[in-house]
């Protein structure tokens, strides 16, 4: 059997298990299982499974020192990294990751993209498949590159969504989203019934209090901080941390 551990945030790691299910050979409990650690800290007690899925927005540790940790601690299993949105920060982050001999690396919102998508990842390290054209991976994989095949939604359909946001200065900018932001807080209250996330500057001095308002005034859809990870507005009830705007559309 094979053991998988998803060192991924909490909302991300439902969203792969309720997905897996439906895709083999996964969804066969005899040959693959699937457990979940939803912080850093916690990572670092866990036995070594097969295969390490690990977020690079996992809460608890700076992701460059987790990086080093991971892989004296888990050296014995196929390390798989989940970089998110290619930019300046994730190209930062597998350079890092490529000075450790970590290369497993599945790009952009899942399935990931092509060839090393994330079903491909679980089973195969990426100087595998490196070189190969979708065509040859679909004929060993029964074409997973269509993301219906794979159940792996890919957030926005096609379509903006529409995001209201608390920048605290700065320029947040996006080709994905419709991003209107707002002054304050009331302002925020007042769009959050046709929004479908808030994002929440983790730079504002008052980020945790705007998040346990929204939370105590009923607002269910996910509000999430961009900016440097803060445990706090874990704590007060954020969906997720992240360092950019983009790198949120994984809530959605």
């Amino acid at each position: 059997m094979k053991k998988v551990l998803l060192a991924v945030e909490q909302n991300l790691a439902e969203e792969i298990l309720a997905n897996i299910q439906k895709i083999e050979p996964f969804n066969d409990g005899r040959e693959w299982k699937f457990e979940t650690c939803p912080n850093a800290e916690q990572l670092l007690k866990e036995p070594v499974p097969d295969v390490l899925v690990l977020s690079r927005n996992l809460p608890g540790i700076e992701s460059f020192k987790l990086l080093e940790k991971v892989k004296k601690r888990f050296n014995k299993a196929r390390i798989v990294l989940l970089v998110g949105n290619v930019n300046e920060r994730s190209r930062a982050y597998m350079k890092k990751a490529e000075s450790l001999g970590l290369r497993n690396f599945v790009k952009g919102e899942l399935p990931g993209e092509r060839p090393y998508i994330f079903t491909i990842a679980l089973q195969k390290d990426y100087e595998e498949v490196a070189g190969m054209e979708p065509t040859d991976m679909a004929s060993k994989q029964g074409d997973p590159y269509r993301s219906e095949d794979a159940g792996m939604p890919v957030p926005g359909d096609g379509q903006k969504k529409i995001i209201i946001a608390l920048t605290c200065g700065g320029a947040w900018q996006s080709g994905k989203i419709s991003l209107i932001k707002c002054r304050n807080l009331a302002e925020i209250k007042k769009r959050a019934k046709t929004a479908d996330m808030i994002l929440v500057s983790s730079r504002a001095k008052d980020a945790e209090r705007f998040v346990k308002a929204l939370r105590a005034a009923g607002v269910v859809v996910p509000v999430v901080a961009v900016g440097p990870y803060r445990m706090e507005l874990i704590n007060a009830g954020a969906t997720g941390c992240v360092e950019e705007v983009d790198d949120a559309l994984k809530f959605l």
